[in-house]
């Protein structure tokens, strides 16, 4: 029998140093390594973003290939890097994004109202077409050769961007529909006074009626109102609004001062008929404010009136004026180159301009202050007597003189001489002394009589002007006794 040397299993003890360095190294130095490397690889991607979002603000270039291709940047960076780099740069793009978008939508909406001024877009399709549009054609033509990073930076303030455009174009689009309903409101208002004054037309001529039937304008008040506030929500006092509004738009284009088509009876007839409006419960058109402002518009027409007026008596006047100085130039003229003798005078053209020159430059001064009306004949007639005696001074100066002598009259050696002359040239206005005591106690009685009517006809202020000025030619006369002449009313 052969003996075995084998003596069973044996448990080995778990104290070999190696098995215990591997078990430390497992549980004490594996994670601390662990943790540093993630924390370096943690360090260095912070720094890397620093790095190149710092980069991404301070160079020009739009994204990371246009930086390397205008020599910006050396294209050695990682790829991380450039993730990083365009990613803002896509951010930064969205501001101009934004503000490219925001003028092109202001475009597109006015080219839209270009082509029909009452253009709407009541449920926003045409808006959110447009936007899908140029977000498609902006990504493909602008931003084609862009990375995807950048792209990605850009696509949340896209997103924003059209949020916002969208709110805002919301809002235009209510207020926009506000001012359309309105503007209809206006047009269907503003047909109604037409219609109501074509009505009373006399044989086509609505300029002179001055009266305005109000069958359509207060239907089309109560119907419109209405409708305006069932189908469209508009509370009463905004709709009153409308309508005083038309009305006032009507009433601007007949008070226009100076306009020869000015009907103003005809503006205050539309001014009175709205005041006048009840509905059929017996509400009015006015609140405590507006019916304050109607008040005061019909104070203005008022006064609008009375400028108007005031203008057209002004103008005709001024024609006149206009036309007398016309004649009177011509015959002034006519003086120098008309006569036989101006065939031997060659300088007869150049003495009219200069007279022409002159008579029209004093008779616009004197016209000016003194403004006659020569539809009467007291205007008249001293318009007359002025223009003789300054076409009589400019022919006997200007006859006289030859070659170097003939030259620009002297205006204000005129101007001075005649105002000298003006009183002094008066003639006597008495026939006898009784005659002149008689007019001052009138005069000094109550400022009227001949002697004011002397006044006013030779631009006196002050009656003892006068009073002196007559007593010299009584004396003249041979008349030495003149009692009380000079107590003339102060």
């Amino acid at each position: 029998m052969v003996q075995s040397t084998f003596s069973g299993l044996r448990q080995v003890a778990k104290t070999n140093n190696l098995i215990e360095l591997a078990n430390t190294l497992n549980n004490y130095a594996t994670p601390a390594l662990n943790e540093y490397a993630r924390f370096k690889g943690q360090e260095i991607t912070e720094e890397t973003d620093r790095e190149a979002e710092l980069k991404a603000r301070s160079t020009s270039a739009k994204s990371y290939a246009d930086a390397v291709a205008n020599g910006e940047l050396d294209g050695t960076q990682s790829p991380y890097w450039q993730s990083v780099y365009d990613n803002v740069k896509g951010k930064n793009h969205g501001i101009e994004f934004g503000i490219k978008k925001q003028n092109a939508l202001n475009e597109w909406i006015q080219n839209n109202i270009a082509e029909d001024s009452s253009w709407e877009d009541k449920d926003g399709s045409q808006f959110f077409q447009w936007s899908s549009e140029y977000d498609v054609n902006y990504f493909k033509d602008t931003l084609n050769k862009q990375s995807k990073f950048f792209k990605k930076g850009l696509d949340g303030l896209v997103g924003q961007t059209n949020a916002n455009l969208g709110q805002s174009y919301t809002a235009y689009i209510k207020e926009r529909q506000h001012t359309l309903l309105k503007n209809n409101l206006e047009n269907i208002i503003l047909g109604a006074i037409d219609s109501d004054i074509k009505s009373v037309a006399i044989d086509g001529n609505t300029e002179g009626t001055g009266i305005l039937s109000v069958e359509n304008l207060y239907r089309a008040i109560t119907t419109e109102g209405t409708n305006a506030k069932l189908l469209a929500g508009l509370k009463g006092d905004e709709f009153n609004t409308i309508v005083l509004s038309a009305a006032q738009s009507a009433i601007a284009k007949y008070a226009i001062v100076g306009d020869k088509n000015a009907n103003f009876d005809m503006a205050l007839s539309i001014l009175d008929k709205i005041e006048k409006y009840k509905r059929p419960n017996g509400s009015n058109l006015f609140n405590s404010e507006s019916k304050k402002q109607w008040a005061d518009l019909k104070q203005t027409i008022l006064s609008e009136q009375d400028r108007h007026e005031a203008f057209l008596e002004q103008e005709r006047k001024e024609i006149l004026q206009f036309d007398f100085v016309t004649n009177q130039i011509k015959l002034l003229k006519n003086s120098f180159t008309g006569g036989n003798l101006a065939a031997f005078d060659p300088q007869a053209q150049e003495k009219a301009d200069f007279a022409e020159d002159a008579y029209k430059q004093i008779m616009l001064d004197w016209v000016r202050k003194n403004n006659p009306d020569l539809d009467t004949d007291e205007g008249l007639l001293s318009m007359k007597r002025y223009a003789d005696d300054v076409r009589g001074a400019l022919e006997g100066y200007y006859k006289i003189r030859y070659g170097e002598d003939v030259k620009i009259f002297d205006l204000n050696a005129f101007k001075q001489k005649h105002e000298s002359q003006r009183i002094a040239n008066i003639p006597l206005q008495f026939t006898s002394l009784e005659e002149a005591e008689l007019q001052i106690q009138i005069f000094n009685e109550n400022g009227t009589g001949l002697i004011r009517e002397i006044m006013d006809l030779y631009l006196i202020e002050d009656p003892r002007t006068l009073f002196a000025q007559q007593q010299q030619l009584m004396i003249k006369q041979g008349w030495l006794k003149m009692p009380n002449i000079d107590k003339g009313k102060d």
